[in-house]
């Protein structure tokens, strides 16, 4: 407890007209105090206002108010009774938090019920009586006449943090608080970490859209067994044809098409079938077969299920979020991961890459995303929108 010295006995002051002994003593911070049934209150520096306060105050205190102190064990636990006058909102709420909004229904409910009960939940202040948590309350006691209000008070004083030490204790100490999504924002902003922004661009930036297990994802493992007559022998050079673009000669373009591996096969003279010796063509049923086989080395695990993709089959998905909190904290995971510099900026024409087909898209996109030019796939006669869309490009 920090000491206090007392007035001469002969010190008097006005009160409503009358002259009393100055009932107060001061504190060596320059405050007043006052013991009153075993309890220490605190008041303003200035010995008439501080009268005033102690007057008003005395009227309404019980044998169960608890005294406002400043002992470290008890600051954290404790709650205190303390004078409006000496509290001091802390400047950087209103960079996180903004100016109370006296236009919020919210708010006018909260006066009304502090005008009624008073505060029921106390107030968080630190050592040097810097407000952490309860401004609204606060204003709400203010309107409400409140001389005094009940609070905790921490073991730090704020005149010795930084900047960045006040608003994440005040973030700490906020965290539950019903907030504006404006306020989650600037929330979700000071939680980010400069550094672990930048690792996360430079590991966005060394991804590659077509190598699934670089993008975090993972194997599918199907659970039971579905029952299919094995592959006979008559197809094994097929199979091992097939392995050999999927995991050799087209393993840097996954995933790829059914097209992307028939068309490789072609390449190659072999049976699809060594008993009938059917020779393996640029045909509908060799193409099928292609497709069976496939889908037969996935379901039995020898093909990664996501080394196959049917893009013929689009897939439109509605991400919904619980809150903005959620929504922001994603975006902020993902901020300026997709940003790439013009490259093309200085070109006197326009460019651009239109594939034949599908089959070869995520192959041109390996060489044209590294220089960023427009690439689509025509799919063999396109219609009139296609061409239309790359005009306007131009």
């Amino acid at each position: 407890m920090e000491a206090a010295s007392a007035l001469p006995v002969s010190a008097v002051a006005q009160l409503n007209g009358r002259a009393v002994k100055f009932p107060l003593t001061r504190r060596s911070d320059g405050r007043w105090q006052k013991v009153f049934k075993g309890k220490r209150y605190y008041f303003t520096g200035d010995p008439d206002e501080a009268l005033a306060q102690w007057e008003s105050l005395k009227s309404g205190l019980t044998q169960s108010e608890a005294a406002t102190c400043l002992d470290s064990e008890l600051c954290q636990t404790a709650e205190h009774l303390v004078s409006v006058d000496d509290i001091h909102p802390s400047p950087e709420n209103i960079k996180l938090y903004g100016e109370i909004d006296t236009a919020d229904p919210d708010y006018w409910k909260l006066c009304e019920s502090v005008s009624l009960r008073g505060i029921i939940q106390a107030l968080i202040l630190t050592i040097d009586f810097f407000l952490v948590s309860g401004h609204r309350r606060l204003s709400a006691a203010l309107r409400a006449g409140l001389k005094a209000v009940p609070c905790k008070v921490l073991n730090v004083r704020w005149s010795d943090l930084t900047v960045d030490e006040r608003l994440q204790l005040l973030r700490e100490h906020n965290r539950y608080r019903h907030k504006s999504v404006q306020q989650q924002i600037r929330e979700e902003i000071l939680d980010a970490d400069p550094a672990e922004a930048a690792a996360n661009l430079r590991r966005q930036r060394d991804r590659s859209i077509f190598q699934p297990e670089r993008n975090g994802i993972e194997q599918l493992h199907i659970e039971g067994t579905k029952r299919r007559s094995e592959i006979g022998p008559q197809k094994a050079e097929h199979v091992a044809q097939i392995k050999r673009v999927v995991f050799e000669d087209r393993r840097q373009y996954w995933p790829l098409s059914v097209h992307g591996i028939h068309y490789p096969l072609l390449n190659q003279q072999f049976f699809r079938n060594s008993k009938q010796r059917i020779a393996y063509a640029n045909d509908s049923a060799s193409y099928k077969a292609t497709s069976d086989l496939c889908t037969r080395l996935r379901l039995i695990g020898e093909i990664p299920w996501e080394a196959i993709d049917d893009g013929t089959r689009p897939l439109k998905e509605f991400r919904a979020f619980r809150d903005a909190r959620a929504y922001v904290r994603q975006e902020m995971g993902q901020l300026f991961t997709g940003y790439w510099r013009d490259l093309l900026q200085s070109q006197p024409n326009h460019i651009e890459v239109l594939c034949e087909k599908n089959t070869i898209y995520h192959m041109v996109c390996k060489v044209t995303e590294k220089y960023q030019v427009p690439t689509s796939s025509a799919r063999g006669f396109c219609s009139i929108d296609p061409w239309h869309d790359l005009c306007v490009r131009y």
